[in-house]
């Protein structure tokens, strides 16, 4: 099992709070969203994640400002065309190049 950190998260209302997590339990890939501490962590299968999955994961951290660095473990030889290419808005973000 995998846990992503969603540090700090900043909501602006209570329904944006419920989306938050509305959102994040419907992706397939994730099994558990819980709240420890300032943080809410978001448990994962494994590290081989559905393409629909990660995308989810990317526009959810992008949305909410959550450090998407830790979405870099995801990729693999069967993402690597879309998910690891420089002209993807999330790449800086995901790698740092």
């Amino acid at each position: 099992m995998i846990e992503l950190e969603c540090e700090k998260v900043l909501f602006h209302s209570p329904q944006d709070e419920a989306a938050f997590f509305a959102w994040s339990q419907a992706i397939p890939a994730v099994t558990s969203v819980v709240g420890r501490g300032s943080s809410i962590i978001l448990t994962v299968k494994s590290k081989r994640v559905a393409d629909t999955s990660l995308r989810e994961l990317l526009a959810l951290f992008r949305r909410y400002r959550i450090s998407m660095p830790q979405l870099a473990q995801f990729r693999n030889a069967n993402n690597e065309a879309w998910f690891a290419s420089p002209e993807k808005y999330w790449f800086k973000s995901v790698f740092g190049r």
